[in-house]
């Protein structure tokens, strides 16, 4: 085996996630849980912004973890800028419920006013488990917008929360038979 310098592209990404890493340990607003551990993602996009990301991951069968999850924004010299939640909470949805067996959606909403689309974690959280899941689609709603994930086809729709309620209001008025039946159950 060889063993070389990092190249400079390298030494900014090392640099970063090391610092990510250091700031983890001593900053309060991270908070820790049993069974879950953060994934440290690194981005460096092609403006040269410094970013990264944290992401809840478990090591038990049949959970999909949102939220827990946080961002850090770097200058140019490499110091933290920015540390960031980017949900409240911690969500566990089961892969498999004995109950009702498998899920093909879910939903949860941000409450921060930062975020009120769904978060690139999210997005990642989802493709990560795609294959795992059923899920043909994911809700994330809050105040003002809604965003739709579409699973099969890896596509994001954002519109204002208030237009897919007047959608929902039409549809209830067009078919209120599908209503009814949903509203007994």
């Amino acid at each position: 085996m060889s063993v070389r310098d990092f190249t400079e592209v390298e030494k900014e990404y090392f640099t970063i996630r090391k610092a990510a890493q250091e700031r983890l340990k001593t900053d309060t607003i991270f908070k820790f849980y049993n069974n879950v551990n953060y994934n440290i993602v690194p981005i460096i996009n092609k403006n040269k912004e410094k970013k990264v990301y944290f992401l809840s991951g478990t090591n038990l069968n049949n959970l999909v973890l949102f939220g827990n999850d946080y961002l850090i924004d770097f200058n140019k010299d490499n110091s933290i800028k920015k540390v960031q939640k980017l949900h409240n909470s911690l969500l566990s949805f089961k892969i498999y419920d004995e109950k009702i067996g498998k899920t093909v959606s879910g939903v949860h909403s941000h409450v921060l006013e930062d975020w009120p689309f769904i978060t690139p974690t999210d997005i990642c959280t989802l493709m990560l488990y795609q294959k795992f899941t059923n899920w043909e689609s994911y809700t994330v709603v809050s105040k003002k917008y809604t965003s739709l994930w579409n699973a099969k086809s890896n596509h994001l729709m954002i519109m204002k929360t208030e237009v897919l309620e007047k959608i929902q209001e039409d549809q209830k008025k067009r078919h209120p038979e599908r209503y009814q039946e949903q509203e007994k159950k």
